[in-house]
């Protein structure tokens, strides 16, 4: 029964991924990680997340839109038409149009990069042999086949917003996503800190970027942990232990056995349930080599941060690593 669901499976996936090629109009080839000296200091905000666009509306709800000419069809817009208002507007420090930019350039790059790259890694899957596969083997599979079905109805979701996107808007991803941050988006905070300046093409372009981070990103995570985001805390804890050394974030704080043990503990805080157990294992950890006076002292930190901005949250998003910059698309 698990290989004919996986057979099946398969199928569906190769039938939706031919669907993505005839509308892309692609060849074989798939989702996915500022710039002056003063910014303003971030502001609390409650930008709006805008997944379905508004489109024009007709007259006349009662008539057949079959009837209609092609000049009274709805038109959604696309990214090439909503660009310069949003910039407009995010450069005038609207957060709401500032989030909007940011979202809708990040998911018109991820749109990009997988319309590109999803043949080729659906052809090696199904090109491979699973007939010795142990069960768990063929589960695993199924949940790979599963997580590249939903890249599929991404690249479907945003083929017509962002097709034929202008590459000068989308290049525009760096410095909108920190200007998103600093208007107080928490889901841009956790995608500037965390790859969106070293993942995206044109930073060898803008060295100006770089100066941009070092000024930002510690202002910018200390403003993410103030309003109780765990990503943040997540992020600054990787960071502090030196984890992802090349990153920008961990180049930016610089390891620190003691920060790294508070982060930690912070996380452990708001944990429950079997998360609780493997965080409780990592402050163990990072308390190795430090004094019991330091420990001491990290945990108050710990329970004064978790007291002031988490308190009565969990920490458990975080139990399956932090997920950057993901908002489900």
């Amino acid at each position: 029964m698990r290989n004919q669901r996986i057979v099946f499976l398969v199928v569906l996936v190769i039938a939706a991924a031919l669907m993505v090629g005839y509308l892309i109009g692609r060849g074989p080839a798939l989702d996915g990680a500022e710039t002056t000296a003063a910014r303003p200091k971030p502001k609390a905000s409650a930008p709006r997340e805008t997944t379905n666009r508004s489109r024009k509306t007709l007259s006349s709800t009662s008539t057949d839109a079959k009837t209609l000419s092609s000049k009274d069809k709805v038109v959604a817009p696309t990214l090439n038409d909503v660009f310069a208002d949003l910039k407009r507007r995010a450069d005038a420090n609207d957060p709401n149009a500032a989030a909007e930019l940011f979202r809708d350039l990040r998911r018109c790059q991820m749109q990009q990069e997988l319309s590109d790259a999803l043949p080729q890694w659906m052809k090696n899957e199904f090109d491979s042999d699973t007939s010795a596969d142990t069960p768990d083997e063929l589960a695993r599979r199924e949940k790979y086949l599963d997580a590249m079905q939903k890249e599929v109805d991404f690249v479907q979701r945003y083929q017509a917003f962002c097709a034929n996107a202008n590459p000068d808007a989308l290049v525009q991803l760096v410095p909108s996503t920190l200007k998103a941050a600093q208007l107080g988006d928490l889901h841009a905070v956790r995608c500037y800190i965390g790859n969106e300046v070293e993942m995206v093409p044109g930073l060898i372009d803008h060295p100006e970027w770089i100066s941009d981070f070092k000024q930002n990103a510690i202002p910018l995570a200390q403003y993410g942990i103030q309003h109780g985001d765990w990503g943040t805390a997540g992020l600054l804890a990787f960071a502090y232990r030196g984890t992802f050394s090349s990153s920008l974030f961990t180049q930016a704080v610089k390891p620190d056995p003691l920060q790294a043990y508070q982060y930690t503990k912070l996380q452990a805080l708001g944990a429950s349930d079997s998360f609780a157990t493997k965080i409780q294992q990592q402050v163990d950890e990072a308390a190795e080599g430090l004094t019991p006076e330091q420990i001491a002292q990290g945990d108050a930190w710990a329970k004064d941060m978790y007291e002031r901005y988490f308190n009565g949250t969990s920490s458990n998003e975080l139990s399956n690593g932090v997920n950057t910059c993901s908002d489900g698309g």
